[in-house]
């Protein structure tokens, strides 16, 4: 990457291109440290750490499994969360160094992941229709949550942490205890539930 390109209009759009003039795939972004920066999670199994001001990448790592489908930044711990195939991977924010990996089950697309508020749990949802609840300082799997019967395509904590809600392919929107994991409420829509 050699420059970010800004379409015309009202609102400037990201629009990153290679060297030769390709422009990249962009699955997940989020935002940085700073409103002037951004993590770009790529088709092409990277991720980015894109300085909005300068149109240049401070970090990038490379080697992912698949393409990257979802990303959570978290300020607290100054670390990103990235979902690619089946795994989560947490990375240092600055470097892009991989500080773990797990393994979210063998085979099977992770499509959604998020962070709670003090960075030290993650969820995460997949084509398998399973919500696993991780422990972030090591990398283990706490919880399974079952309840779906499609792909889960969004998980969320709330603020405080004691709860987690999850909404699926199956037009379900499931809401968690945690740490046990027991089902609070779910309510069924007319159509896939795709974010929360």
């Amino acid at each position: 990457l050699s420059r970010v390109a800004f379409a015309p209009g009202p609102i400037a759009r990201l629009a990153p291109i290679r060297e030769d003039g390709s422009p990249l795939e962009i699955n997940a972004a989020d935002f940085g440290d700073r409103d002037e920066a951004v993590f770009l999670g790529l088709a092409d199994r990277s991720l980015l750490h894109y300085d909005l001001d300068t149109g240049e990448v401070t970090a990038e790592f490379q080697g992912f499994d698949a393409s990257v489908s979802d990303i959570v930044y978290h300020a607290g711990t100054n670390t990103v969360l990235v979902a690619s195939f089946n795994k989560v991977t947490l990375l240092n924010s600055d470097t892009l160094e991989v500080i773990l990996e797990m393994q979210h089950g063998a085979g099977t697309l992770v499509n959604t992941i998020d962070i709670n508020a003090d960075g030290t749990q993650a969820l995460s949802g997949g084509l398998d229709g399973r919500v696993l609840l991780w422990d972030l300082a090591k990398g283990e799997q706490l919880l399974e949550m079952l309840g779906h019967a499609d792909a889960v395509n969004t998980v969320a904590f709330n603020t405080a942490g004691d709860r987690a809600a999850s909404g699926a392919g199956d037009d379900t929107l499931i809401v968690w205890s945690l740490p046990d994991g027991g089902q609070i409420t779910q309510a069924r829509y007319g159509s896939d539930v795709t974010s929360i």
